[in-house]
């Protein structure tokens, strides 16, 4: 069966999802120190941290956020499932940036 793509997986997230999280979203991290410009997002990878991808973030001229994974750092359940996953990081994205097109990738896991 065909996988849905982040875009059919944005058109479904209702709007009420998005201003959620734009209010609360410990997940993203913000990596380097750009302002300007279209951001990067990278996805954590099987280990649920985003640490890793900070020198990655540092050579890019970009802003550049990584996404850990939900209840790393508080108490919130893990997601669990990569369609799951899919819905509540595309409303962390859209918190930064509400329109496409977007710039996301990551290792591991994360590269899904």
């Amino acid at each position: 069966q065909p996988h849905d793509t982040l875009n059919d997986v944005v058109a479904r997230l209702p709007e009420a999802e998005v201003r959620s999280a734009r209010a609360v979203a410990p997940e993203l991290v913000r990596l380097n120190g750009v302002t300007e410009g279209r951001p990067v997002f990278w996805i954590h990878g099987a280990l649920a941290g985003v640490e890793s991808y900070r020198t990655i973030a540092e050579r890019i001229d970009r802003p550049f956020y990584g996404i850990q994974a939900r209840g790393l750092l508080t108490e919130d359940a893990p997601i669990e499932g990569v369609t799951a996953m899919a819905e509540y990081y595309t409303g962390v994205i859209r918190s930064v940036q509400p329109e496409g097109p977007y710039d996301v990738g990551g290792f591991c896991l994360g590269g899904i």
